[in-house]
């Protein structure tokens, strides 16, 4: 985190991807995949914001090199785009670091990938505006995963001939991350799967789930954060729900708290009933697609402005139901629609 980042490499060039977490290395495969074809001599570096999204990047991007970010450290980003002979940097979905941006621009091209601005960003960023116009300046080219966002990338500041619209690059990746131990082990059993659950939504899914618990094999819930699986069992313990970790390979109980990184598309593949968190917090949503590439339906809460545009497309095909209350969700829960 400070920049003393060991580079055991010395390649002919590199291309740097920076992104925050799981989803959004996730949806750099495809793309990933096709640098590595084309450009077979080109090193690919990846850093991310957290622990999670770097341990997937290694697993499943395999780049010559892997780290977390140094948080707006000059020196040290000089220092890697130096070493590496970095050709360019893209950043991907909402990564706006001032300092990131300000020193790659001076070393090496830069690129915004699935470049995405909420209504509650966009105000933040206008009110800074003398900070955040010269930073957008700064990229060669900003691709805007929607025209929306396109549009407020130039309100912001940016030229209207660097901007283009790419579209959501997450819709590239129909690839299919799949445990085949999971698959098997709940085959045919009714799952009610809560999926990157935050501080806040764990009680009314567990509340929820003891109304319509008769109606389940098992409810799995996977938390944002995995430091929150003590304060989850200990709600499920004080219902009376058994539980265990999916490490422990006990399933002879209610409730599955998943505790390991990588698993979200196993659970959703075999889930007849899916919650997507950080839905009724106003964290503003996860990624629904990964779910939907499954032929599954979803519910969601009423914040889900990070992925608004997604929520609105599946919406529109009545492949994502909101609900504001609890009253909602045991509607959803106790359809026999999938």
């Amino acid at each position: 985190r400070f920049g003393n980042i060991k580079i055991s490499i010395s390649p002919d060039r590199s291309i740097w991807f920076h992104s925050a977490s799981v989803g959004e290395i996730r949806s750099l495969r495809p793309l990933i995949t096709a640098i590595k074809e084309t450009y077979p001599g080109l090193a690919i570096i990846i850093s991310t914001t957290t622990y999670s999204g770097k341990m997937v990047a290694i697993k499943e991007l395999k780049p010559e090199m892997a780290f977390l970010l140094p948080i707006e450290n000059t020196l040290s980003i000089t220092r890697i785009i130096k070493k590496l002979n970095c050709k360019g940097l893209f950043i991907v979905d909402t990564e706006l670091w001032p300092n990131l941006i300000d020193t790659a621009s001076k070393y090496c091209k830069l690129y915004f990938l699935n470049a995405r601005l909420s209504d509650s960003s966009m105000k933040n960023y206008l009110r800074f505006y003398r900070i955040f116009r010269p930073l957008i300046s700064k990229f060669d080219l900003i691709l805007a995963k929607s025209e929306k966002d396109r549009e407020k990338f130039i309100a912001l500041g940016g030229s209207s001939i660097n901007i283009k619209t790419l579209g959501n690059l997450k819709f590239y990746d129909l690839t299919q991350n799949i445990d085949q131990n999971i698959t098997s082990r709940f085959q045919g059993k009714k799952v009610f799967f809560a999926a990157s659950i935050h501080h806040g939504e764990d009680e009314l899914i567990i509340n929820t789930y003891c109304k319509v618990k008769n109606s389940f094999d098992y409810l799995i819930i996977a938390p944002r954060h995995l430091r929150d699986i003590e304060h989850i069992t200990t709600i499920l313990n004080g219902k009376g729900i058994t539980n265990a970790k999916y490490s422990d390979k006990n399933f002879d109980v209610d409730c599955i708290l998943v505790d390991t990184y990588g698993k979200l598309e196993s659970f959703y593949s075999i889930s007849h009933k899916i919650f997507i968190g950080g839905s009724y917090v106003k964290v503003g949503g996860h990624n629904v697609f990964e779910a939907l590439k499954y032929k599954k339906t979803v519910i969601a809460g009423p914040y889900v402005h990070n992925f608004e545009e997604m929520f609105h497309l599946a919406k529109k095909y009545n492949l994502v139901h909101t609900a504001n209350s609890e009253k909602l969700l045991i509607s959803y829960l106790e359809n026999n629609r999938k």
